[in-house]
């Protein structure tokens, strides 16, 4: 009788909404996916591939939190507002006036809305706000429960909180066919159901069941398994998780890991057994699907609810050293997903084109005919359901790593030392891009590779064909794409991402293309000086007294950069000096000299107003190569390929340092100098002195630098010694 009175009170022209989400699941662990061992089998979710539409890659977000985020708002991590990670790990909050979620709206157009399962985004779970009907097991909310993944949960039956026992899995399977009977909804409304399944995150458990069934099944090591990976990002190294036994075959890399990280698999566990008890976790997740599906066939509601199959994200199996998710490579991110509703969905297609957790949200409200009130970032993608295996399809598909910062909080992007840059699985933030069958990835870290995979050609991405010199204009067409759709998605990090190894390499050339030599390495021609500066050996040298060797063939550009190499004799003192007003990029043998005790007056300071983070200088006798950059109010010094000088004197923070310089005579504002090198009395060498002159286009690398700490006692020092030139100034003022 239930099942008939459900029946009568479907709503064929709006659809219900079943969502099943898996965690932490490699697309490989599905049998309806080519690539998976030929050992597994998961027949009901198969099945539901059958009856609809598999999709052979999908990117929903980098790691559990950021996916449910996107998924809940519709918008991707960077334009998630005020999420963020506060309290112990992993309690986090959130404003709902400014996050605000899609079911609520759902709710206000009349369909019923239920969450079953892992919750992982905000203390609050949107109980009577975003759900009519929840069962949620609440991580956030319960961190010391957080590691139970699999047993002795802490949920939360709408606002009440019990203590249940049983593998989760099963639970939230009868829980939702309970739903699914009419249990605590509305018959009269269509439904949505958000069932979140905690398997295959770990510590992956099997049910005592499934456990041991795959046993003595090996799997196929993946090819890179070992390394090295030399055409990619340099964090690889830092994640590299399987080592070769004695006996060739893989086993897990003995690691320190975070004590947010609830994974516990065993050190030494071997390859094979680690894949065997992935699936085995799987399997209880396919018997569900099974359960589920029959549940909406007997109460008559199958043909007129949408389902879909699909986790956050995947999780590696061995594929580039990994054992883990965060990365931009399909095994560690690329989730599965299948998409059934034969009313309007073709059935056993498969589709190529990737899709994003925002254009599935987008799918939700364009089938329930329900319009969310603020800007979504999802697509309209019913025409690649109506024809899944179309060539037509454009539509390029983002997906960016944050780190655990979300909206405004992901500007700016932090330093690669930032413990906020790689807080996740090692990870540095990145943004990725799929074109059809290329998958661009930018890593935001200064001279970090970019990848470009052909994922038709290679679809494990071992070749990247970015490094290869006759796939530039690919290189720029796909980062250029990955600009327009950050931009379309409203990133505010697009106008601060760290330049690439490509686009510093591309940079040099044209500015090396535009450097003026000042110094031929024979002859002072174009130089003034007393007669106490010579070449010899191919560099200039000071060889008595006289004063400044000054340059008069060109006056240095308002924004320009000069390379030069120095070296000094033990206890050398000497400068450069390139704009009006004491601009000096102090010349010197820290080891030796007295101003080598004050790092406002150490090598390659800005002399008396900004001190380098640190001393980069080579031994005494050794060349340094020295840089200066200047554009606008921005001044750089760097020394041996390191940038220790990044100053905007019209920022109020430095006002200090302006204020040093002043009194000392100097004025950062004042332009229209020849440069000029410092005759200090002591012995030193220069030598590839050249010069450009920067353009508007020309942009700096703004990666902050911390002004090296200094002591008390030279801080002491310091004022003594400013003291006395102040007062020798006003005397010699008073004197005139």
């Amino acid at each position: 009788m239930a099942a008939l009175l459900i029946s009568r009170t479907c709503h064929a022209e709006r659809p219900n909404i079943l969502f099943i989400y898996a965690d932490d699941q490699n697309y490989k662990t599905l049998s309806c996916y080519p690539e998976s061992p030929d050992w597994i089998n998961t027949p009901n979710i198969d099945a539901l591939a059958r009856e609809g539409v598999r999709f052979e890659r999908c990117y929903f977000g980098a790691w559990c939190m950021p996916s449910r985020a996107s998924f809940l708002t519709g918008r991707l991590q960077h334009g998630v507002q005020t999420m963020r990670m506060e309290g112990t790990y992993p309690a986090s909050t959130y404003d709902p006036q400014q996050c605000r979620f899609w079911p609520a709206t759902f709710r206000e157009n009349g369909y019923h809305t239920a969450q079953i399962g892992k919750w992982h985004t905000g203390v609050d779970t949107g109980n009577g706000r975003d759900w009519d009907h929840q069962i949620v097991w609440n991580r956030p909310g319960h961190p010391d429960n957080a590691g139970n993944y699999f047993a002795n949960q802490i949920v939360t039956f709408n606002g009440v909180d019990r203590e249940v026992d049983g593998y989760s899995t099963d639970n939230y399977t009868d829980w939702a066919i309970d739903y699914i009977n009419g249990e605590h909804r509305d018959a009269d409304k269509p439904w949505y159901l958000w069932l979140c399944y905690g398997a295959v995150h770990g510590p992956t458990t099997p049910a005592e069941r499934h456990e041991g069934k795959l046993a003595g099944h090996e799997a196929e090591l993946p090819a890179d398994i070992f390394g090295p990976w030399p055409d990619k990002p340099q964090y690889l190294s830092n994640t590299s998780a399987w080592v070769k036994g004695d006996d060739g075959k893989a086993y897990r890399r003995k690691k320190q890991v975070r004590s947010s990280n609830f994974n516990t698999n065993t050190a030494g566990q071997s390859y094979d057994d680690w894949v065997q008890q992935t699936n085995e976790c799987a399997m209880a997740i396919d018997e569900g699907v099974g359960r589920l599906i029959e549940t909406l066939r007997k109460t008559g509601q199958l043909e007129n609810t949408l389902v879909v199959y699909t986790a956050d994200q995947g999780f590696a199996l061995g594929e580039h050293g990994f054992n883990q998710k965060i990365a931009a490579y399909d095994a560690t991110i690329a989730s599965p997903m299948i998409i059934r509703h034969p009313q309007t969905i073709p059935q056993g297609k498969v589709c190529r084109h990737p899709v994003s957790a925002p254009d599935v949200v987008q799918l939700f409200c364009d089938v329930a005919d329900v319009t969310v009130p603020w800007k979504m970032h999802g697509r309209d993608i019913r025409p690649l359901l109506k024809d899944p295996e179309s060539q037509d399809w454009s539509m390029p598909v983002l997906m960016t790593h944050t780190g655990r910062k979300y909206g405004d909080d992901t500007v700016p992007i932090p330093n690669p030392s930032d413990e906020a840059m790689t807080i996740v699985g090692d990870v540095p933030w990145y943004a990725l891009l799929r074109d059809g069958k290329y998958k661009y990835i930018r890593t935001f870290v200064e001279g970090e590779v970019e990848e470009v995979y052909d994922l038709h050609s290679d679809p494990e991405e071992l070749v990247n064909l970015a490094v290869k010199p006759e796939n530039k204009a690919l290189l720029e067409r796909l980062r250029a794409l990955a600009i327009k759709e950050l931009r379309r998605t409203d990133a505010k990090l697009v106008d601060s991402m760290p330049h690439t190894a490509a686009m510093l390499a591309q940079a040099k050339s044209a500015s090396d293309e535009a450097f003026v030599s000042l110094f031929d390495g024979t002859t002072l021609d174009g130089w003034r000086h007393s007669g106490n500066w010579s070449v010899v050996d191919g560099s200039i040298t000071r060889s008595g007294k006289g004063g400044s060797l000054v340059c008069e063939t060109m006056m240095v550009p308002d924004d320009f950069e000069l390379r030069f190499q120095w070296k000094v004799a033990e206890g050398s003192n000497s400068g450069v000096y390139y704009r009006p007003g004491q601009y000096e990029y102090q010349i010197l043998d820290n080891s030796q000299h007295a101003d080598g005790k004050n790092p406002r007056t150490s090598a390659a300071s800005l002399y008396f107003c900004m001190q380098p983070s640190h001393d980069a200088t080579r031994p005494v006798g050794q060349w340094n190569e020295g840089r200066i950059v200047c554009k606008g109010t921005v001044v750089q010094h760097w020394l041996n390929g390191e940038k220790v000088i990044d100053f905007d004197y019209a920022d109020p923070k430095y006002q200090f340092h302006v204020d040093m310089l002043r009194q000392r005579g100097g004025e950062l504002d004042r332009r229209g100098a020849k440069l000029s090198l410092q005759d200090h009395g002591d012995p030193v060498w220069y030598r590839d002195i050249q010069i450009r002159e920067l353009s508007e286009s020309d942009k700096l690398d703004r990666t902050p630098v911390q002004p090296a700490t200094i002591s008390p006692e030279i801080l002491a020092a310091e004022k003594k010694k400013l003291d006395g030139i102040v007062a020798r100034r006003q005397a010699a003022k008073q004197k005139n």
